[in-house]
Parts: C-alpha cells; sequence; structure tokens
C-alpha cells in the first residue's frame, strides 16, 4: 500500500504542470459551483426576509457568474430572478440566450431586425406550456414584421394559438419541415426579451387567447344547471412540483364551506381521493368534469376555464391558462423565491385579470380569508361570459 501510494506522487512529480493545471481546473468548477450554490441560498433568504435591494445585488452577481461560465440552468434561474425583482430587460436576455444554448438552433436567431422578406419559425423548444401562455401574446407583434410565421408548439396547444393568432401553427413534430421552410427562428423567451424590458410593457403587451366560443357556451350552460344563480368558481389546489408550499386540504375545506359558489375542480391528475376530503367543505357545490383532461387537451381545457365567472389556484398551468384567457383569477402565493412573478405587490404582472394573494409567513386560513375577499370583489366587478 504505501509503496503504492509513493510511486503514484512520484508519477505526479514527474508531470508537476499538468498535474497541477488539471487539479486548479478542477478545483475552479467546484469553486464556481460553490459561488453560484451560496450566492443563490443567500439571494432567497433576503428576498424572504423583505431585504430587495440586496436580494437584487446577489442576483446581478448570479447573473455574472451563469453568464461567465455559460451554464444554460443558473442563466435561466438568475434571469427569472432578475425578471421578478423589476429587471425584465436584463433578466429576460439571459433567459433567452440560455435557451439558445439548450436548443443550438440551426437557424440564424432573430433579434428584432427587419425581416419582412423572410419566413420566422417561432419554436416552443420544449418548455413549459405556462412559458408558452405567458409569452404567446408576443406572436402577434412578431408575425407582424414577418412575411411568414411558422409557430411549433406541442399537439395540444395548436387548436387555441391557431384560433386566436392568423398564423400557421404546428405540432413540434413537424420541426425538420417547418425549419426547412424558414429563414430565421426564435424561442418564445427570445420574443419576450425583444418586446418586453419592463413589467409596464409587459402588461401592455397582454393579447388574450381565444378559447372555442360554442364549447365555451356548453360547458357554461352545463354547469349552471347545477349551480343556479351560484357563481362558477373554478379551483386548482394542487402541484407535483415539490419546492411549492401549498394550503392543506383542511385550509381549503374551510375555505369550501364559508364561499357560497359553484366550484368546478380544475385540478389535473388523480383527484378522487383530494375529493372526499374537500366535499367535506363544499358538498356537492364541488363538481368534477371528467369529459376534460389539460394533460392532453388545452383546448378544451381553455373552453372550460372561460365558461367560468372566477377562478382561484396556486400557481400553476391553471393560472397561466386563466390569466392568458383574460377570466378573473386569484392566486394564492407562498412565499418562496422560485417563481417567475413580481417579488412585490398585489398584480401578477403577466395577466391583468391574475390578482396574487401572498402569504407572507401567515398560516393558510388567512390568506385564503383574504383570497375570499379578493374573490368576492372580481366578481362583483366581472360580467357573466354567458
Amino acid at each position: 500500500m504505501g509503496r503504492y501510494f509513493f510511486k503514484r506522487a512520484e508519477l505526479r512529480l514527474r508531470e508537476p504542470f499538468n498535474f497541477v493545471k488539471r487539479r486548479i481546473l478542477r478545483a475552479s468548477g467546484v469553486l464556481k459551483d460553490c459561488a453560484y450554490n451560496d450566492n443563490w441560498t443567500q439571494m432567497n433568504a433576503a428576498a424572504t426576509g423583505g431585504e430587495w435591494e440586496r436580494a437584487l445585488t446577489l442576483a446581478l452577481k448570479a447573473s455574472s457568474i451563469a453568464e461567465s461560465t455559460r451554464n444554460p440552468v443558473w442563466m435561466f434561474s438568475a434571469g427569472g430572478a432578475l425578471v421578478r425583482l423589476g429587471m425584465c430587460d436584463q433578466g429576460l436576455r439571459l433567459m433567452a440566450d440560455a435557451g439558445r444554448i439548450w436548443d443550438q438552433p440551426t437557424l440564424p436567431e432573430w433579434s428584432g431586425e427587419d425581416i419582412s422578406n423572410c419566413t420566422l419559425l417561432i419554436d416552443g423548444r420544449g418548455g413549459h406550456v405556462g412559458a408558452l401562455l405567458r409569452c404567446a401574446r408576443f406572436i402577434w407583434p412578431a408575425s407582424e414584421r414577418a412575411r411568414r410565421t411558422i409557430v411549433l408548439v406541442e399537439p395540444r396547444m395548436v387548436p387555441l394559438l391557431r384560433r386566436t393568432f392568423a398564423v400557421d401553427v404546428r405540432p413540434a413534430e413537424r420541426k425538420s419541415e417547418a425549419v426547412s421552410e424558414s429563414d430565421v427562428v426564435a424561442g418564445f423567451d427570445t420574443l419576450a426579451a425583444i418586446y418586453a424590458n419592463d413589467w409596464p410593457a409587459i402588461q401592455r403587451s397582454f393579447i388574450p387567447l381565444r378559447a372555442d366560443p360554442g364549447a365555451t357556451l356548453a360547458f357554461r350552460n352545463r354547469y349552471q344547471s347545477k349551480a343556479g344563480t351560484l357563481p362558477l368558481i373554478g379551483i386548482s389546489w394542487g402541484s407535483i412540483s415539490w419546492r411549492k408550499q401549498m394550503p392543506g386540504f383542511t385550509d381549503w375545506s374551510a375555505f369550501l364551506r364559508k364561499t357560497p359558489s359553484m366550484f368546478i375542480s380544475l385540478q389535473y391528475g388523480e383527484i378522487s381521493a383530494a375529493l372526499r376530503r374537500l366535499r367535506r367543505g363544499a358538498g356537492e357545490r364541488l363538481v368534477q368534469d371528467t369529459s376534460v383532461d389539460q394533460m392532453t387537451d388545452m383546448d378544451g381545457f381553455a373552453a372550460q376555464i372561460a365558461s367560468l365567472d372566477a377562478v382561484i389556484s396556486i400557481s400553476n398551468t391553471t393560472v397561466h391558462t386563466a390569466g392568458a384567457l383574460g377570466i378573473p383569477t386569484v392566486m394564492v402565493l407562498d412565499d418562496r423565491f422560485d417563481l417567475l412573478w413580481p417579488a412585490t405587490g398585489g398584480s401578477s404582472g403577466w395577466y391583468p385579470s391574475v390578482q396574487i394573494v401572498r402569504k407572507h409567513g401567515r398560516g393558510w386560513s388567512t390568506v385564503l380569508k383574504d383570497a375570499q375577499a379578493q374573490l368576492e370583489i372580481l366578481l362583483a366587478g366581472c360580467q357573466s361570459p354567458g
């Protein structure tokens, strides 16, 4: 054992430069990992504690580390932090750069220049449906700049976008064909970086998506036949993300018991056990419509949401869909700093119809009481979609 150890040391001494060089390079990577992670932890702590200036300083440092390493995960995360803290221009550009590193586009990337003689390919790049719903509004101004526009998204999003925008929307499986017909490409994050440099610009850019009017009316009539004069409220209470903090079933049941409405479940997944627990508060006023599956049919899900008077939900796809449709929505939000909403205030930033009720360290029962009051305000100010 001893001879082996000293033999290894002797071999290393024969090539001191290469040995030291490898160690330094390896250590520098570890140090950057540690620097970014430590910085990110401190930034989250500062944001959670309301130390916004310190949080912004640390977010800028995180973005600098991310850019220097060209690590797309870090770039996307740091960019999102800058957006939340109000530096939308720099944050969205960083997120767009991350998307380009991930995707490695085969066409020239469009950056806002004149393309009146070109075909623009807008590529969803396999992004989360929430990001697509946030940024779908930018299809319109981008398509106005191009001779022709092709949009690639996951299949369940195709009908909804085709109805809303007068462009060629195709499922992502047809990417090779679309690339062969196009001159330049842009991801949705790139469009956001081009058209939205601050929160006021993002708010002004809003264009509501158009649900199928026939399906919307059919849902409305079906639900009203059960609700009578009660308002129709969509509700979604859960997420598969382990990072999110959410009200428990006891808190939701108390909210349902005290809110005189007909509730339509907008929750995805297997929910039979959850429904049994929640109906302790709502009874038959909580309805599950098994004809809708948002995981495969976003057009049907959009029509279902568009038929309602309002929505209450945690931060998830339901909020993005309701917000993108312009449906009055209350979102209850935990105190974590890793979601793409403004760090402070009641406005969701991305969607004019979505109001945030923040936890602020309080118990969920208190948060849901505030949400109930906000919901009453929204219902008083909205007109029936029927």
